[in-house]
């Protein structure tokens, strides 16, 4: 018995030593990643080249564009922006996210800061294009359908947003949100510009109060309103926030 157990012994040694154990796979990481989802609709397709994106936020080379190739230059500050195709992320984030691509010289958010307000003085309905798409946009992302019914004459519908949405011109923290906050406050300055030489701004109010989807713009026009003489209905958009739905602002 015993030599038997010996051979067999030696049978599996001899087998070993011929055949060696490969090294076994570590077990697969789950992913917290989903499918790459499709571009923005006024997104890049793929991910913005950096010194493209530093040219057209950080240098003047964004003005001569803008001269030559207004409705260009939406398109382009529209793209250098807003985020590339992510995807879907199944992990858990502090801050709820914007939509909006990492700008490097973005911070402090000032109005000066950016091409902003240089596009509002120099091609005055692309600039105020760009503004209305790119806080509509970064809204819809930040705080998907929820909003509050702002009336606008005899018209109510809903803007989205909430109370830090209503304070992003006032540079509320905000992740990647720095193109949000000096886009605003360009526009405010923008608007101050031309109520201070004496011009009327009844347009590009109208303007806001029609293509705005988002309380951010409520926010600028109460502050606005608070000093200087803007028409009847943006006051009263502004303040059918403040008044109907106070316990939510």
């Amino acid at each position: 018995m015993d030599q038997a157990h010996a051979r067999s012994r030696e049978q599996r040694r001899q087998w070993l030593a011929a055949n060696p154990e490969r090294p076994r796979a570590p077990p697969p990481v789950p992913s917290i990643h989903g499918p790459l989802r499709d571009p923005w609709p006024d997104g890049p397709r793929t991910s913005v080249d950096t010194d493209f994106q530093e040219a057209c936020l950080d240098t003047g080379a964004f003005s001569a564009l803008v001269r030559a190739r207004p409705d260009a230059a939406l398109e382009v500050l529209l793209a250098v922006c807003i985020e590339e195709p992510q995807y879907d992320d199944y992990s858990w984030r502090p801050m709820r996210e914007c939509g909006l691509d990492h700008w490097h010289a973005g911070d402090a958010p000032l109005y000066c800061r950016g091409p902003f307000l240089s596009f509002l003085q120099q091609a005055p309905e692309h600039g105020l294009s760009f503004v209305l798409k790119l806080i509509n946009f970064a809204t819809r992302r930040y705080a998907g359908e929820n909003g509050l019914s702002v009336t606008v004459g005899d018209t109510s519908r809903t803007w989205c947003g909430d109370p830090n949405v209503f304070r992003w011109h006032f540079d509320w923290p905000l992740s990647n949100g720095s193109a949000i906050h000096s886009s605003l406050m360009a526009l405010e300055r923008w608007l101050y510009e031309q109520i201070e030489r004496g011009e009327n701004i009844d347009h590009w109010i109208t303007r806001i109060l029609a293509e705005s989807e988002s309380l951010a713009f409520a926010g600028l026009l109460f502050d606005v309103g608070k000093r200087h003489s803007i028409p009847p209905n943006a006051l009263s958009a502004a303040a059918s926030v403040m008044s109907g739905s106070s316990e939510n602002l």
